[in-house]
């Protein structure tokens, strides 16, 4: 397979597409090539909005790759239409790939219509940060899968997920590719099988592109580093397993659910892959060399920071809350991630010396993950502060004057906290702002490379099996 060849089709994209224009594009796609590509919809999100799914391809082995699995994450919807549009106009490429692509541009147009104020740029740090959006776990399709495991439940998927979940059980899929995105770092991928070569080919399909790819810190302890930049696959029921045999007590996630690969892998044998993409990225994130300074250490020092952010959000909050409408679609986050910081506050650094891992000395990386990145994602939070005041002040006649006032108030202490950041971390960083066309070559590419060397794959899903029946 010429890979660099198939990635010449990548356009130039200067924006992201909205939810519309996905829309219109799918289409586009299934009437200029009716013998190839077929569209359907696989279902309807909670506001009744079509979900749209392009079928191309023919045979028994599936693959359904689905983009926007976070609405703040429009790379994968790019890299979605790119991808079905080059597998529409090449016939051999398709066959070669041996399988039947499911591509879903977009699995929460709800949510994304939210972020659309950045998609057009331009593309900084502020901008992105005072239109960004997410939702809290229960209303995220990642994370709104169903399981029962070790005492815990979630049995209430959203519509986006259930339609997901349709789609999984009709094809009972060989492979799945969730296309996310991160705000600021570098790549990195999370997938179900350990195979050395592929983690290695994936690391280089971000170098190819000049990507930088993300060394810091994994997302939660129970993920392991299977390479530098690939790490294994994210799973509830795994965070449960590592909480019970570290003696440590799981955090209450009643509230959501498990994530797409930890659900398919409960319905068919299934190869998964998750692939993050920085729109902003600084060199340090890749560097592997010894910061000289303790890692217990930076990891406290960042904390000292959540501490005091999270004193912020809940200060202003305790201004307005009372008066904030039902319908608020920011406030779910903003009381999700103030429970996640309680968390912190309850740590010390006797604790985080309890984990071996940090009592070395941290990388380059990991003390800018810590220092930078983590801080520019307490910038997120802000902006969702911001909009949430911003959103009651659009319901005309529902506050009085003096609650509008107020709202007013917090809206422009809390704009004033996030350029103050920004324009620290700008100060603090030597950030470029990654092309589109790059981004989506470097997922499409991780796409591909699971085709290319899908023997070794099925070796290993097949060894898996052997031991597990021995």
């Amino acid at each position: 397979m010429n890979i660099e060849e198939i990635l010449q089709n990548v356009p130039e994209y200067q924006e992201f597409y909205t939810v519309s224009e996905l829309d219109e594009a799918a289409m586009k796609i299934a009437a200029e090539h009716p013998e190839q590509a077929a569209l359907t919809s696989i279902g309807r999100s909670g506001n009744g909005h079509e979900i749209y799914r392009l079928t191309i391809g023919k045979g028994s082995k599936h693959c359904i790759c689905f983009g926007c699995p976070h609405p703040n994450e429009p790379i994968g919807a790019m890299t979605v239409i790119t991808l079905a549009k080059i597998l529409a106009e090449n016939e051999a490429l398709l066959e070669e790939t041996g399988f039947v692509w499911h591509l879903i541009p977009c699995i929460d147009p709800d949510a994304t219509r939210l972020n659309e104020g950045w998609f057009k740029g331009p593309f900084d740090l502020l901008h992105y940060a005072r239109e960004f959006y997410r939702p809290e776990g229960k209303r995220q399709v990642e994370w709104t899968f169903p399981f029962s495991y070790k005492g815990y439940s979630f049995q209430s998927p959203m519509e986006e997920t259930k339609a997901l979940m349709r789609v999984i059980e009709e094809t009972r899929p060989s492979f799945v590719f969730s296309l996310h995105n991160t705000g600021f770092g570098g790549a990195y991928w999370y997938v179900s099988e350990n195979i050395p070569i592929l983690n290695q080919k994936l690391e280089e399909a971000a170098v190819h592109q000049n990507v930088m790819l993300n060394r810091g810190e994994t997302e939660s302890a129970y993920i392991k580093k299977l390479s530098g930049s690939v790490h294994s696959m994210m799973s509830i029921r795994k965070y449960l397993d590592y909480a019970e045999q570290h003696g440590c007590q799981a955090d209450e996630i009643g509230d959501a659910g498990t994530c797409s690969s930890d659900y398919i892998n409960s319905v068919c044998r299934c190869f998964t892959m998750m692939a993050e993409l920085p729109y902003f990225m600084d060199s340090r994130i890749q560097d592997e060399s010894s910061s000289g300074k303790n890692h217990a250490m930076i990891v406290e020092e960042g904390y000292q920071y959540h501490r005091q952010h999270a004193a912020f959000l809940k200060d202003q909050l305790s201004r307005i809350q009372s008066g904030v409408s039902a319908d608020n679609p920011f406030a779910g986050w903003l009381a999700m991630i103030l429970k996640y910081y309680k968390g912190i506050e309850d740590t010390s650094t006797d604790d985080l010396l309890k984990n071996e891992d940090m009592k070395r000395y941290a990388t380059v990386a990991e003390e800018f993950d810590n220092a930078i990145q983590q801080r520019y994602f307490e910038c997120l939070n802000l902006g969702m502060l911001s909009r949430y005041c911003r959103f009651e002040l659009t319901k005309d006649g529902a506050h009085s004057l003096d609650a509008q006032e107020l709202f007013r108030e917090v809206m422009a202490v809390t704009d004033k906290e996030l350029q103050k950041w920004c324009e620290t971390i700008e100060a603090q960083s030597d950030y470029e702002i990654v092309p589109i066309k790059r981004l989506v070559s470097v997922q499409i590419e991780s796409a591909l490379l699971v085709c290319d060397n899908w023997e070794q794959i099925d070796a290993a899903m097949n060894s898996c099996d052997t031991a597990g029946n021995a």
